[in-house]
């Protein structure tokens, strides 16, 4: 979270930890809540040009698991 606010701060309004059900997950249906973080952005084309910096390290890490 410190590293998203320190790298995108002119990007990134705020950002939340949110409790959702993962439903991915086999069993969603369980009521089983994981933490989240949940970015907001001042427009469009804010968000796209993080997300376009970011999708690489996610895919790094969804591999890794």
């Amino acid at each position: 979270m410190f590293y998203l606010n320190k790298t995108y701060e002119k990007e990134i309004v705020n950002i939340a930890v949110v409790a959702k059900e993962d439903l991915e997950m086999v069993n969603h249906l369980s009521g089983k809540t994981n933490k989240f973080l949940k970015l907001s952005f001042r427009n469009v084309s804010d968000l796209m040009s993080v997300r376009l910096e970011l999708m690489p390290l996610i895919r790094k890490n969804q591999d890794q698991r």
